[in-house]
């Protein structure tokens, strides 16, 4: 039986500022997909940035509250 000291240590790393950015690039790269297929007037920044801080505020969510990444397995023992 597990006593009162006994808990299994649970090692997640969460990751909003890698999160944020990702979200960030990825929203440019819509803004410039809506520009260059005529979809978007950039007379006016406004919606683009929007768009872009919007995707790097649901990029940094996912980073905090989304799935935890696997621990990166350990080196093979060297041979010899």
């Amino acid at each position: 039986m597990m006593g009162k000291g006994d808990h299994v240590k649970r090692r997640s790393t969460i990751h909003p500022l890698r999160g944020g950015l990702f979200g960030m690039e990825l929203g440019g790269a819509i803004v410039v997909l809506l520009i260059l297929y005529g979809k978007w007037d950039y007379s006016s920044f406004a919606p683009g940035i929007v768009v872009v801080v919007a995707l790097g505020v649901l990029g940094s969510l996912w980073g905090v509250f989304g799935p935890p990444r696997r621990a990166k397995s350990k080196a093979p023992a060297p041979e010899g």
